[in-house]
């Protein structure tokens, strides 16, 4: 079963192309990398995956789900790592605490 499948997808702030086009397939169980030099639309095309960015153009589909327009129609099954630039956002973490602060970013307390 397909995990992921992007087609298309293009995203741009004002003037800046950020992504244009990309399209690839994540087969269940698979083991995916995905990378690029900076600037490269990487951070941008994961924050469109996993529903913190709208799309301009293409179509996701998550788990069989359509979830271009609809993105919270499968955060349910999505996971994310935060790299480490993010987490200084929510000051030093220690593995007693719980890393909660991103949940917010999907409408949850």
């Amino acid at each position: 079963m397909t995990a992921i499948a992007a087609e298309g997808l293009a995203k741009r702030f004002g003037e800046v192309q950020a992504v244009a086009g990309v399209s690839f397939e994540v087969v269940q169980g698979e083991l995916f990398g995905f990378l690029g030099p900076n600037g490269a639309g990487k951070t941008t095309t994961i924050n469109m995956l996993t529903g913190l960015a709208r799309p301009d153009a293409g179509r996701i589909r998550i788990m069989g789900i359509d979830c271009t327009g609809k993105p919270k129609a499968a955060q349910h099954l999505i996971g994310v790592v935060p790299d480490e630039s993010t987490l200084g956002a929510y000051g030093e973490i220690r593995a007693p605490k719980p890393p909660v602060g991103n949940s917010a970013n999907y409408g949850n307390p």
